[in-house]
């Protein structure tokens, strides 16, 4: 089911689009096995979801719907080609509409192996059209929509909409990272790039010029750059499944500053709208459950939370967190409340036996409360 929950009130949860329903909601012709990870437009109007359909001959195995929440009608804007399965259980694609809401990339899965990379017109003018295929692959809009970077394999490169599908190729050989981070003005993307063993942080302009160092890096990083320029957290990845990240850092993108988080190694970490806060998703000793601990600019820890055991989808999030967090919101507009999806301890029943739930993490108040059950929910970027 794709619900709505409106945190006006005490979290009123209206059902939006129902698969349990007699009709398939116009124009399918058939009911969906099951709707998966929605995306909200950045106008907060529209919501993509993703349809997991019940097996037929000839009939696509996931579409791509755009529910429009003021006309409560939505319309067909992609559909898988024939043969072609979704990325995994329960995950038909992934989503990334672009920041000006008229476009969305679509990730999904390429025969006979490997993925592609579709651009959709968000208003379903179209068919998608391929822009890149191979394994991995991820990609980054820039903040005024007009380019992608694009990392596929070990290629770093650029696609100007204008001239889409084609890319200019900066580099090659690029394996120490996954995304790419834009500078919130759009001028400047940070990567790591290495000179023999020594891996820094740099800083490149769209015309694929590095334009300087910000700080040592290493041979394997993840990164995301605060809303506000200032700062940019980067991490070490480790060796080893599931992963993890050490050595958490906020970096000054002014100047030379380095401040070394006292956090332990991390699973993601994302920054707040306001640029206030950072959450950083630290595992247990078990590795089975995950919590939330929040650190202010200066590095300092303000807030620790309970711990979850993490729903499949949040897993999902949180392997891929980087890429996650430029289209999937945790934090509230405000800044004020995080998401988590999973299972905790209640009236000492084991977390295995209770259905997954959706938690709001309170920063102000420390408090934790469940608003709606489900696997995964992401915030409307509207703070009213």
């Amino acid at each position: 089911m794709l619900a709505a929950a409106d945190d006006d009130g005490g979290f009123a949860t209206v059902s939006l689009l129902d698969p349990e329903a007699d009709d398939p909601p116009a124009p399918l012709l058939v009911r969906p096995a099951s709707y998966a990870w929605p995306a909200w437009s950045a106008d907060g109007r529209n919501i993509f979801v993703s349809t997991i359909e019940t097996p037929r001959s000839g009939q696509p195995a996931a579409r791509l719907l755009r529910y429009d929440l003021k006309g409560k009608a939505f319309n067909v804007i992609y559909e898988n080609p024939a043969g072609i399965s979704g990325m995994g259980p329960g995950l038909p694609h992934y989503l990334n509409p672009s920041p000006d809401g008229r476009h969305v990339l679509v990730l999904t899965q390429a025969a006979p192996s490997g993925l592609a990379l579709f651009f959709v017109d968000a208003a379903g003018r179209g068919p998608g059209s391929p822009v890149a295929r191979g394994a991995p692959l991820f990609s980054a809009w820039s903040p005024t929509s007009d380019a992608v970077l694009l990392h596929v394999g070990g290629e770093l490169s650029l696609m100007e909409l204008a001239s889409a599908p084609s890319a200019e190729v900066f580099a090659t050989n690029h394996v120490g990272y996954r995304v790419p981070a834009w500078s919130p003005d759009g001028r400047h993307f940070a990567v790591t790039s290495g000179d023999g063993r020594n891996y820094s942080l740099v800083l490149y302009d769209r015309g694929g010029h590095v334009t300087g160092s910000l700080a040592p890096s290493w041979s394997s990083a993840v990164f995301a750059w605060s809303p506000d320029g200032e700062l940019i957290a980067q991490a070490q990845a480790r060796r080893g499944q599931p992963q993890r990240f050490g050595d958490l850092q906020l970096v000054g993108t002014g100047g030379r500053s380095v401040r070394h988080l006292k956090v332990g190694d991390c699973c993601a970490f994302v920054w707040s709208p306001t640029s206030e806060h950072l959450a950083v998703l630290v595992p247990d000793s078990s590795g089975q459950r995950v919590s939330w601990t929040v650190v202010d600019r200066a590095g300092h820890i303000i807030r620790r939370f309970s711990a979850i055991q993490p729903s499949t989808e949040f897993s999902v999030f949180t392997a891929f967190f980087d890429q996650y967090l430029l289209s999937h919101a945790l934090w509230s507009a405000d800044g004020a409340g995080l998401l988590g999806f999973g299972r905790m301890p209640y009236d000492s029943m084991p977390p295995e036996l209770l259905p997954s739930s959706i938690y709001l993490f309170d920063v102000a108040s420390g408090q934790v409360q469940s608003v709606a059950p489900g696997s995964v929910a992401f915030w409307s970027p509207r703070t009213g």
